[in-house]
């Protein structure tokens, strides 16, 4: 008897040790699993037609959506929420936080419990900068699904209007190309900056052109940021420029048509097409060195029983597969993480009527991801606001850019208190 009693005493303490921590959120019934993510309202609808037919083809468990507000919002609710989904899209930059919590489990342990070769074949199907971007230490934490990215995008027509024969490839060929296609009586621009984008929007521009320039974010050995750095200098100072004394760039175009360049990503791409306007892409203008950015969403799954965590782990699978990933790409503007997809005969055709998407795909293999960085969110933020006081004029390139890190060297020195130093890269 006392033989039993202490058995029960051993599984009671067990249970309680195995049951802290936040709750999964799983809808009451053990067969139903939750999928979070934040889509804008058209991709959350053929998200859900998807899941719909996942749950069609594999009855023995049902898949339930739920869309949040914003990405913050999301970020928030599985960092801080008292249950967590049982699986989630995230931004890639978010799962050291997400492994420091210890609220998911890594995806390559799934394909190793499988098979070696699920991983091999899996990260070669991947392109190398998004694998890589899912990776925390040497093992990836969660599945790269899709990606965004910008580049310069150029009209082909106003370009040839004033006999310019190829788009510029360097920073001062983007201000003498811009001079000469601006026309301000026309309403014509050399160059659009999007000054009307979110401060966050805004500063994570700056950082491709912070990364042109030869500097970075931030600087871990240091437990600092970077980007009031010379190098964050020249780069914030060039757009200060393009505005203030070139003249080149509006405060806000009334007509993309009227803009010879500007910023964009296969969004803007598409939609300019929509209204008609052709524009050519191109990769950056390089200044020191040629790099571009990638901002990668990822599926990550949550801690749970092995039994819920395997099933996880197939719908992961069966979301990433040839099929459902080709459909995902081919029906919004994000570009796959899966290279069998881009070798398609459907993706050919699409890209055959939407030829500047090749260049978005080329530059995949060239860009760097959003550092993993606490705070990141809120440190970009505040970086946006100041690079709007710069460009309004309100401030100088330094203290707009010294005010940014003030703060943000504040936040990434609380965080090494709470032996978060590992969490910059």
């Amino acid at each position: 008897m006392k033989k039993l009693i202490a058995i029960m005493m051993i599984i009671g303490f067990l249970g309680i040790f195995f049951s802290a921590g936040p709750a999964v959120a799983k809808g009451g019934e053990d067969n139903k699993f939750t999928f979070w993510y934040s889509l804008p309202p058209e991709h959350h609808t053929l998200m859900t037609e998807l899941v719909a037919e996942h749950n069609k083809e594999k009855p023995q468990y049902t898949v339930v959506v739920k869309n949040f507000k914003s990405p913050n919002d999301l970020y928030t609710a599985l960092l801080e929420g008292k249950e967590t989904p049982d699986i989630a899209l995230v931004d890639a930059s978010w799962q050291e936080d997400l492994v420091k919590s210890d609220r998911i489990v890594s995806v390559e342990d799934q394909m190793l419990k499988i098979a070696a070769s699920i991983r091999v074949v899996a990260k070669m199907d991947t392109f190398k900068p998004l694998w890589k971007s899912c990776n925390v230490g040497e093992k990836l934490w969660t599945m790269p699904y899709f990606a965004v990215n910008h580049a310069l995008m150029y009209n082909p027509e106003m370009f040839k209007d004033k006999q310019i024969t190829r788009p510029p490839v360097t920073w001062g060929d983007l201000v003498a190309m811009g001079q000469k296609l601006t026309d301000p009586a026309k309403g014509v621009w050399g160059f659009y900056l999007p000054m009307a984008a979110s401060p966050k929007e805004l500063a994570y521009l700056y950082q491709i052109f912070l990364w042109q320039a030869g500097g970075d974010i931030c600087k871990p050995e240091e437990l600092k940021v970077a980007y009031n750095s010379e190098f964050g200098q020249k780069a914030l100072q060039f757009w200060v420029d393009i505005i203030h004394k070139h003249r080149i760039a509006p405060s806000r175009p009334d007509d993309l048509s009227k803009v010879a360049m500007l910023v964009g990503s296969t969004r803007e791409y598409l939609e300019a097409k929509k209204k008609g306007v052709n524009f050519g892409v191109v990769k950056w203008p390089i200044k020191n060195q040629n790099v571009g950015d990638i901002v990668v969403t990822s599926i990550a799954i949550f801690k749970g029983s092995p039994e819920r965590v395997e099933k996880m782990w197939n719908f992961t699978y069966w979301l990433t597969e040839f099929p459902q990933a080709s459909k995902w790409s081919l029906a919004t503007h994000y570009l796959p993480a899966n290279k069998q997809v881009t070798l398609s005969p459907e993706y050919f055709s699409y890209l055959e009527k939407n030829k500047g998407i090749r260049t978005f795909i080329a530059l995949l293999e060239k860009g760097s991801a959003k550092p993993g960085m606490r705070n990141y969110e809120v440190i970009m933020g505040d970086l946006g606001e100041k690079i709007l006081e710069a460009l309004s004029g309100r401030v100088t390139v330094q203290d707009a850019l010294n005010k940014a890190a003030g703060r943000a060297n504040i936040m990434i020195r609380q965080e090494a208190g709470k032996g978060n130093v590992s969490s910059m890269r």
